[in-house]
């Protein structure tokens, strides 16, 4: 395999506040899609900076001694006196539901300097709440513009929360613009359910594959996932695991379709492979904690 390039993530980190079905509060821990996807690159031996939006408070130092921790290299930007919280309440079946409290306002974006300390960014993750959410929304798609005029692959995951993206015809109209300037979109098929209920997701897949895009993954939570790239199309199943929550396995899915690409993984199959057996890891402990590289098979990418 190749020597992986640096990953640069953008988007909200927020503290997640798991809660069983019956109210008990389980566990408090770092959070948020961007910072879980990140979390999961550097664990997976990829090098990865976050530029993201953290309070000087005590959930604030607990990000930063989870991201310090992981090995993230962490951007903070925006002018943050509290960080964002999110509250998940566990159903009976370990799938979750959402409440946040949360800002997103980050200012002007830049891309790190190619000939900086860490090197040049060689892939630019966006999605969740981060490329959603006004006025942050607008920062975050002027930075994926710089991406593309750099030439620098773009990824993009919806993960659309219905909290606070209510209306899903303005919250498919938003993503678009993301959607259409990114060279891998992963979606779950709840998002896919949400934008378009009854939608086959063949057609989700084959709509989505133009332009910019050369590669569209849908996950199917304990039936795998699809994907779609210019090669044609491939089914994997999700390995069979006891589940204690799905908090972040979309992420893990996510971080490792990015570290597979990095890592120069061509063949579609095997990188849904190596991502499902990642998502897998996480579902099998408690909240977002996705797994290091040492966690998983021999046979993942490295």
């Amino acid at each position: 395999m190749s020597r992986p390039g640096r990953a640069l993530v953008v988007g909200e980190s927020l503290v997640d506040v798991v809660t069983a079905a019956d109210g008990t509060t389980l566990s408090r821990s770092p959070g948020g899609s961007p910072m879980n996807v990140a979390t999961a690159l550097a664990r997976l031996g990829i090098p990865v900076s976050l530029i993201t939006w953290v309070g000087g408070d005590y959930h604030g130092d607990l990000i930063r001694s989870h991201l310090e921790t992981s090995g993230v290299h962490l951007i903070s930007v925006g002018s943050a006196r509290t960080t964002s919280t999110a509250v998940a309440r566990l159903r009976a079946d370990g799938a979750a539901e959402y409440e946040f409290d949360l800002t997103w306002s980050p200012g002007q974006l830049s891309m790190p300097e190619p000939d900086g300390p860490l090197g040049p960014v060689t892939w630019l993750h966006v999605g969740s709440l981060g490329a959603a959410l006004a006025p942050g929304r607008t920062d975050v798609l002027r930075l994926v513009e710089t991406a593309v005029g750099a030439e620098i692959p773009v990824s993009f995951d919806p993960n659309f929360r219905r909290a606070l993206q209510p209306d899903p015809a303005l919250a498919a109209r938003e993503a678009k613009r993301f959607e259409a300037a990114a060279t891998l979109v992963k979606m779950s098929d709840e998002d896919l359910e949400y934008l378009h209920p009854g939608a086959r997701i063949e057609d989700a897949l084959q709509g989505r594959l133009a332009g910019r895009t050369t590669t569209v993954v849908i996950t199917r939570g304990r039936f795998g996932a699809i994907g779609l790239d210019l090669t044609g199309t491939e089914r994997v199943a999700a390995p069979i695991v006891d589940v204690v929550d799905t908090v972040g396995a979309g992420d893990s899915f996510m971080a490792a379709l990015i570290a597979g690409r990095l890592l120069g993984v061509t063949d579609l199959r095997g990188l849904l492979h190596a991502a499902v057996q990642a998502a897998a890891k996480t579902c099998a402990r408690r909240g977002a904690d996705p797994p290091w590289r040492t966690d998983l098979p021999s046979s993942w990418p490295s």
